[in-house]
């Protein structure tokens, strides 16, 4: 990573896991899983946004101020990596209602922990 591409702290990779979040919520509010589940368009982009979590986390992993050891109860920082991994590794095996789910029942819970993190780590 170039030198203009470092940043001071983990806040900016943090707040880009808030917008895949609140991009998520977006696409969820706007379907049924019924058409969720037929509609490929609604499926790629909620998969987008969390490929876009897993990757975050993989670059705060590597930032030198290592938030991830220090809110390491926070999240399930190797399930979102994980699920990154599978839809950018192997997007054919991914099982719809499971992407669906996490999205419904998991995802505001990550939500809450990325704006905790964020408020004890950054007022």
């Amino acid at each position: 990573m170039s030198k203009s591409k470092e940043y001071k702290d983990s806040s900016v990779y943090l707040r880009e896991m808030q917008r895949a979040c609140q991009k998520i919520n977006e696409y969820v509010q706007r379907t049924t899983e019924k058409e969720f589940l037929q509609c490929l368009e609604s499926y790629d982009a909620i998969c987008m946004q969390f490929s876009q979590l897993g990757e975050q986390v993989s670059l705060l992993e590597k930032h030198t101020d290592k938030i991830i050891s220090h809110f390491p109860d926070e999240v399930d920082w190797p399930a979102i990596k994980a699920l990154r991994n599978r839809i950018d590794h192997a997007y054919a095996t991914i099982d719809a209602v499971m992407i669906w789910n996490f999205a419904k029942e998991d995802l505001a819970e990550i939500e809450h922990a990325v704006a905790r993190i964020l408020k004890k780590r950054y007022g």
